[in-house]
């Protein structure tokens, strides 16, 4: 006899097992969290370089509505070198959290994510698939199919597309 946990445990690990002989849907929905996760590290380079380069944009962040009521203490601020101090608070964002994101890229950057409920739809999916193995917090199965799994990467590459294009037009000369 065995735990819940562990039978659920063997059930998915010999799904991944599975992963060598196919491409199951399980499979899809891994690539398809993938696809979100190469879009937040997308945003957080981006920023983070962008902010790297230009302590005009350092400024801009410390004056934006997230971080323009932050403290720190005297002896901490004679302490830290103040630039890698932000980055590195920077590096800490959970960068698909969008409601978070996007005022800061428009605030400190000048650059709009227009995202739509679909992408927030697609985030919220990944989030089930990721921290729940693809079932809503309901117990429904998230229905993965290689179609969704191309539209939503399609959607992301347009979205970064239009996220770099401002970036190349701001800042690039």
């Amino acid at each position: 006899m065995n735990t819940n946990a562990f039978r659920n445990f063997q059930y998915n690990i010999n799904k991944v097992e599975s992963l060598f002989e196919n491409n199951s849907s399980y499979t899809l929905m891994l690539i398809y969290a993938n696809i979100i996760t190469v879009f937040e590290v997308y945003l957080q380079e981006a920023f983070v370089d962008l902010l790297k380069s230009d302590d005009k944009l350092l400024k801009k962040l410390t004056e934006s509505s997230k971080y323009k009521n932050s403290k720190i203490t005297l002896n901490k601020a004679l302490k830290i070198d103040m630039n890698k101090y932000l980055i590195g608070m920077t590096k800490n964002l959970v960068f698909h959290n969008l409601a978070d994101i996007e005022p800061l890229y428009k605030e400190v950057l000048g650059v709009n994510i227009r995202y739509t409920d679909s992408i927030l739809k697609s985030i919220e999916t990944r989030h089930h698939i990721i921290h729940r193995n693809g079932y809503t917090k309901d117990g429904e199965k998230i229905n993965m199919s290689l179609n969704l799994a191309k539209e939503t990467l399609i959607t992301f590459k347009n979205l970064v597309g239009d996220i770099e294009n401002q970036i190349l037009q701001k800042y690039v000369q």
